[in-house]
């Protein structure tokens, strides 16, 4: 009897088990003028490869900034990239351009300074 009720307590159990959500690695990028203050209308692009960072070519994607002066890149593997940011004469070129290594299920935020 005591085996028969474990075993209909663990078929009770199998339905109450939570689902486990896991979130999409993306990397939200602002970008900030000198004083600090968002840019919209930025174009930024986003690379694997600093070889492809550097000849500006195999763009993984491509956006563009929001009002808030911020894009989010969604589905990303957990790596560093390479991130290009350009309006007009202004970019990121002299400020660094290389992520951190992205925490995987996470909102991974960057902010970046163009001049």
């Amino acid at each position: 009897m005591k085996i028969l009720m474990i075993s209909f307590l663990s078929l009770l159990n199998l339905g109450s088990v939570p689902e486990q959500v896991f979130l999409p690695t993306s990397l939200q990028i602002s970008i900030v003028n000198q004083e600090g203050k968002p840019v919209e209308q930025v174009e930024v692009k986003l690379y694997q490869k600093e070889e492809d960072y550097l000849s500006s070519t195999n763009a993984l994607d491509s956006l563009m900034t929001n009002a808030k002066g911020t894009v989010k890149f969604k589905k990303l593997a957990p790596k560093a990239y390479f991130v290009e940011a350009r309006k007009k004469d202004q970019s990121n070129d002299a400020m660094g351009s290389k992520t951190d290594v992205l925490q995987e299920g996470r909102i991974n935020k960057v902010v970046i300074n163009i001049e």
